[in-house]
């Protein structure tokens, strides 16, 4: 109904979820286009919720010119440019890893496509508390068995955040690169900036209060 009847002209900023009674269909992807359409021109921040039929955001940057901030699971990343982004939120990021299969390596070719489709970054962001805890685990607890495959995944991840350095155009070449300054941050919204290259010692910081509840319920979910 908002997608055609409705006439939103100061609309700002639009949140789009899937009701649950509403199950997705071939008919998913051409409602949010259609509400993009016509009420894109004065969006400044698009958080999309759901995984649609991977093909929403293919205009984007004529449906959105103004927009700044998007956020989006990490697998809908739009297919061209979207010059106006400057911050872009990641939904997801703890299956990340497992989906892509035992590739450590998908975290900086995740940064560089960000780079590559919103050439005017500055912040990205992890949207998921639970994805924050699984890092923080990693990096804390060295002797998970798991740990070993998510460090070297953020790892990857956040050195290619720090550099900016999105990759060169041909193998074996230094031609092509371009420098960015961005900013990673975590689901509240802290920069997340440290890399440990080796286990903690005695006096390194364990998990905070709020970490350590977290912790508890993404272990609790594995039950």
């Amino acid at each position: 109904y908002a997608a055609t009847k409705l006439h939103l002209p100061a609309l700002r900023s639009v949140t789009y979820g899937r009701g649950d009674t509403r199950p997705l269909g071939n008919d998913e992807e051409p409602h949010l286009e259609r509400f993009l359409e016509r009420h894109g021109l004065t969006l400044e921040e698009l958080t999309v919720l759901d995984k649609p039929c991977g093909k929403n955001f293919r205009r984007l940057d004529q449906f959105c010119p103004i927009l700044e901030t998007l956020r989006t699971p990490y697998v809908e990343l739009p297919t061209s440019a979207v010059p106006s982004v400057k911050t872009v939120g990641l939904y997801g990021l703890e299956h990340a890893f497992h989906e892509t299969g035992p590739s450590p390596e998908f975290g900086k070719i995740l940064v560089h496509t960000i780079f590559k489709h919103f050439p005017q970054v500055t912040a990205i962001q992890d949207m998921s508390w639970r994805s924050g805890v699984i890092r923080r685990r990693a990096f804390t607890n060295w002797k998970d068995p798991e740990g070993k495959n998510y460090r070297e995944f953020w790892t990857n991840l956040l050195r290619a955040v720090r550099t900016g350095l999105e990759g060169p155009n041909s193998v074996g070449s230094n031609e092509g690169f371009t420098v960015r300054k961005v900013t990673f941050l975590d689901w509240r919204g802290q920069v997340v900036d440290a890399v440990p290259t080796s286990p903690p010692g005695e006096k390194s910081q364990a998990l905070s209060p709020d970490d350590q509840l977290m912790d508890a319920l993404v272990s609790r979910t594995r039950l």
